[in-house]
């Protein structure tokens, strides 16, 4: 059994051969898992998605994706690269993040931190631009392209994460509101 469970308000991830001993009563205690693709939670501001694809005759189910506000956070690498999903104990640590700051605490943080890196790269990026003006080397070129071409990726998640508004409300808030119409029309 593999998945995403909270316990207390604590997030943690199971990894392990067995199936549960006995019924997972609670439905709020399972997140996402095998056989469960996908959750909404926080009022519907966060959706946590269980993804698996075929590698060969393999299934990989260890790789989740986490929109918050619909907006896709994603790893970041040095080398210029995103990743569209995380490891689950990155998923556990942004959902234990989120549970105890509050999610535009989260998103905060995560704008600054894209931010300073978007700020260390296009430093990087100018260097490398000024090396090519002095003396061209075609692989030099073909990776200022391709940081240039992430730097505006960055950009794009950025402008994203300002244009989302803080409303001020509290986790618990978004989370009554959900329900009330939950239980209300469905």
């Amino acid at each position: 059994m593999k998945g995403i469970f909270k316990n207390e308000n604590v997030y943690v991830y199971i990894d392990t051969d067995n199936e549960p001993t006995n019924q997972i009563e609670d439905e709020d205690a399972f997140i996402v898992g095998e056989g469960k693709k996908s959750q909404v939670l926080y009022g519907g501001r966060v959706k946590v998605s269980y993804l698996y694809y075929r590698n060969g005759w393999n299934i990989n189910y260890d790789t989740l994706s986490l929109k918050i506000d619909g907006i896709e956070i994603r790893k970041l690498y040095s080398n210029a690269t995103f990743y569209e999903s995380s490891t689950p104990s990155e998923i556990v640590a942004y959902l234990n993040q989120i549970e105890n700051l509050g999610i535009d605490s989260f998103l905060e943080n995560y704008k600054q931190q894209l931010q300073q890196m978007k700020i260390e790269f296009e430093a990087f990026a100018d260097g490398l631009q000024q090396e090519l003006a002095i003396n061209y080397d075609e692989k030099k070129a073909e990776e200022l392209s391709k940081y240039k071409k992430f730097i505006l990726t960055l950009g794009c998640v950025i402008f994203a994460l300002l244009i989302n508004m803080n409303a001020g409300l509290q986790n618990q808030d978004y989370i009554n509101a959900y329900d009330n119409i939950i239980n209300t029309y469905f």
